[in-house]
Parts: structure tokens; sequence; C-alpha cells
């Protein structure tokens, strides 16, 4: 299923009404200006997904990963990607680095769920972040 998400608000509109100087004995000429319009368009992401770059959003998914520890999210892109590469980095408590996981999923359709699971295989690993993201 394709889902495009199209919303924008409109959050303020004024017009102004000016009126040209001259001498008293001068008649006044009204001189309207265009209203003024400021729209905030709605994130093109899911609710409950974050922004990764323009054209990635990603969320943290809680499945089960069975026998092996892992971080699971479910990650979207805006455009097809024939090729779509993810890469997880996992740290300790600390922030050290301990390394990373990858997933890739192939023939991935604008707007697309995609659920990816990156295994853990070192110990001490408490946390999880994407660090890069690659449509090819």
């Amino acid at each position: 299923m394709k889902r495009t998400i199209k919303s924008a608000t409109i959050i303020g509109v004024s017009a102004l009404l000016l009126t040209s100087c001259g001498t008293s004995s001068e008649t006044s000429t009204p001189i309207e200006v265009a209203p003024t319009v400021a729209v905030v368009t709605a994130p093109w992401w899911p609710d409950g997904f974050s922004e990764l770059d323009e054209n990635t959003a990603a969320k943290i998914n809680d499945e089960s990963c069975g026998y092996v520890a892992c971080f699971n999210y479910d990650v979207i892109s805006k455009v097809s990607c024939p090729d779509f590469y993810v890469e997880v980095t996992f740290y300790d408590d600390s922030e050290a680095n301990l390394g990373y996981s990858n997933d890739v999923a192939t023939a991935v359709e604008p707007m697309q769920v995609v659920k990816m699971q990156f295994d853990v295989y070192v110990d001490n690993v408490t946390q999880g972040a994407i660090t890069k993201v690659s449509c090819y």
C-alpha cells in the first residue's frame, strides 16, 4: 500500500492598506498590498517516525529479536531505492563505540515501510543508533 501525505496549515493571513502621502489639497489614494500567507507543510514521514535526512525517516520497532540480541527499526524512504542500506552503530553505557551491524532491502518503493533488524554479537551493548543510510 502506498501512502501519500499531503497537508498544509495556514498559520497567518494579513492584509495591509496604505494611503499615499501628499499635501492637504491632494486626495489620498488607497494602495492595497497582497495578503501575506505563511504556510507550514506537514512532515512527509508518518506519525511516530523521526527524520534522518531529507529522504529518510525511522522509528524504533519493539518486535522480538528471537535468539539473539538486536535493535529493530522501521525505516521509510521518500524516494524509490533499488538497494536501501542502513547501518546501526552500537554503544555501551559510556558511549564507547562497540561496532556496527547493517541491513539491506531491495526494490523499496517510495513511502514503503521497511522492517530492519540489526543483530548484536558483542557484549555490553546498551544503545544503537542509525549512523548511515544509502539509497542506490
